[in-house]
């Protein structure tokens, strides 16, 4: 039987219960602004001791995704400094023997070199290039679908940029020979090779105002044409046979995949695994934007995606980066670690406190799916860590 209340007992009745209501509603506003207080200084702590290096260690290779230093980046890097994109991770490569990553763009030394007609075009200036060498980085790859962004003239300045610093390049050259050399390096008794290839074109606007991809012929190194290295059968088998021969560790950029996808395609299975048995050990795929998982088959470690690692783009899967280091301890054992970070104003940072419970989860949701029973994998704080079997 429902009781009749009076008017003034109504209005007390309705303060009381929203009395309550907004007690909760002022915990989670309270909640609201204590994760908007603490979010920047959970993205913008110094690096982490997790990146000292293990005195056990003998060789400790990273590598890392796309590289872009214009736009907003640019801007960043010249209010503060080129060094300033790094500063949250610079041990992560102060302390390994040898760092590599995807050089998004052409160094530009004259603001006076036409711009290709492609959808999307970056460049770089030299200072990013000494920024990469402070930070002992040993090569880059240059196979990707925005090196010819200006041309012949801007891969000619990119290579002779590079090769003053002192730093290699591999994945393109003024002439399909160049952009066929392999960069060896005897690192702490370890022979390793590096190669770059590119599986993605650079898109162009046609006529209808739909962007379509641009062909190869106007893009890929030729003899006597300068350009960037296609991922076709006639480049990396002889390159990829060559390398085992001559390397004891074989290192393999794979520009592929569809941008914004973490999804594996069939095709890009099908490329990394046809180099992993012609000899390739470490695959470093890119291009995507995104992370990807990462697989190992038939000995080789393929990371399909690390995703960006400097860049600006603004959607929260862009964000989302890792470092891979591959690591080799004086007894012989070898491992592969996976640290998930985040990419704040253009710089990448640890996963902190807060970040580290959402984003944290999904970066190792995202790079241990395709790890089989196999390939038990643990966690180190916030590293994911994967024993390999070095006897392919």
């Amino acid at each position: 039987m429902r009781v009749k209340l009076s008017p003034k007992e109504k209005m007390a009745w309705f303060i009381k219960r929203n009395k309550k209501k907004a007690g909760r509603q002022a915990a989670l506003a309270l909640a609201a602004v204590c994760l908007f207080i603490a979010l920047p200084a959970a993205v913008d702590q110094p690096a982490a001791a997790g990146f000292d290096r293990d005195a056990d260690t003998s060789l400790v290779l990273t590598m890392v995704g796309d590289l872009m230093f214009d736009r907003h980046v640019r801007e960043a890097a010249e209010q503060h400094g080129y060094g300033s994109l790094f500063r949250h991770v610079a041990p992560l490569f102060l302390q390994s023997d040898y760092s590599t990553a995807n050089f998004e763009q052409p160094v530009v030394l004259d603001e006076g070199y036409p711009r290709a007609p492609h959808l999307i075009s970056f460049k770089a200036d030299a200072a990013a290039v000494k920024a990469l060498k402070d930070l002992n980085f040993t090569t880059v790859n240059l196979a990707n679908n925005h090196m010819m962004d200006y041309g012949a003239a801007g891969l000619r300045d990119t290579c002779s940029t590079f090769a003053e610093a002192g730093l290699g390049v591999v994945g393109a050259g003024l002439d399909l020979e160049e952009a066929m050399q392999i960069d060896y390096r005897d690192i702490n008794g370890v022979k390793i090779a590096t190669l770059g290839f590119s599986n993605v074109f650079p898109l162009v606007r046609e006529a209808a105002g739909k962007p379509e991809e641009l062909g190869s012929a106007d893009f890929a190194a030729a003899p006597g044409r300068a350009g960037v290295l296609t991922a076709k059968p006639a480049n990396f088998v002889p390159l990829l046979r060559e390398a085992r021969q001559n390397a004891d560790l074989v290192i393999v950029h794979l520009h592929m995949g569809q941008e914004y996808n973490s999804a594996i395609s069939d095709e890009e299975r099908e490329l990394a695994r046809t180099m992993a048995d012609l000899g390739a050990d470490i695959i470093v795929g890119h291009h995507p934007h995104v992370l990807k998982p990462v697989e190992i088959y038939n000995g080789a470690v393929i990371l399909y995606s690390l995703g960006n690692f400097i860049f600006d783009q603004g959607y929260a899967r862009t964000k989302l980066t890792a470092a891979a280091q591959y690591k080799l301890s004086r007894d012989g054992r070898a491992r592969l670690e996976l640290t998930p970070l985040w990419i704040s104003s253009a710089r990448p940072r640890p996963l902190h406190k807060l970040l580290s419970w959402g984003f944290g989860y999904q970066a190792e949701k995202i790079l241990t799916k395709e790890l089989g029973a196999e390939h038990r994998w643990t966690k180190e704080g916030e590293k994911i860590v994967i024993p390999l079997n070095i006897e392919k």
